[in-house]
């Protein structure tokens, strides 16, 4: 599996924080099969754009990263996330969202219907919140539920809260000179 090493220019987190979050998100879901962390990591993983034009982003949307398709993808899984029937057409057109790239009818039912889905794009939301800049506290990523619907303890929530705020403030580091996300410790 490939791992991000870089970022598009959008992402406002540092480059570090990024990288060291995807690995962080993919050891969590192994631990956790949470729902949440699924489609969080799912919205770093789409970074890398390893497919090119193919590349599937966490929702609908297949193509490279861009900030764009990341805000549009944000709304509609905020919308999902809190159960919202199928918008009408100003809503998109409201958020900039292609009538290409808007989800079928069919397929927004089904997510709504689903509370692992529900969560899912609650994931998708906060992470595409975080990498834009519109959530500051990262340890909003950390899973609510496990791959079962279950409650995760309080205890390990906050151990996961703590280690995502950990990654973001460790990963800015010193400044690199014509990178203003920050290079990536080597050590």
């Amino acid at each position: 599996m490939r791992m991000l090493s870089t970022v598009p220019e959008w992402v406002r987190p540092p480059r570090p924080a990024v990288v060291r979050m995807e690995g962080f998100l993919l050891r969590l879901y192994g631990r956790t099969k949470s729902p949440e962390v699924l489609g969080a990591w799912a919205c770093l993983d789409w970074l890398g754009g390893w497919l090119g034009e193919k590349t599937r982003g966490p929702l609908i949307l297949r193509g490279l990263p861009t900030e764009a398709a990341a805000r549009g993808d944000m709304r509609v899984a905020s919308a999902i996330a809190e159960g919202e029937t199928y918008p009408g057409p100003a809503w998109w057109d409201g958020h900039a969202i292609a009538v290409g790239d808007r989800m079928p009818v069919e397929e927004w039912a089904t997510r709504i219907a689903s509370e692992y889905e529900r969560h899912y794009c609650h994931g998708v939301r906060v992470a595409f919140g975080w990498l834009l800049g519109v959530v500051d506290d990262p340890a909003l990523l950390a899973p609510v539920r496990d791959g079962e619907g279950a409650r995760i303890s309080m205890v390990d929530r906050e151990a996961y809260r703590c280690h995502l705020r950990e990654i973001a403030q460790l990963a800015a580091g010193p400044e690199v000179p014509g990178d203003r996300r920050r290079a990536i410790p080597t050590g």
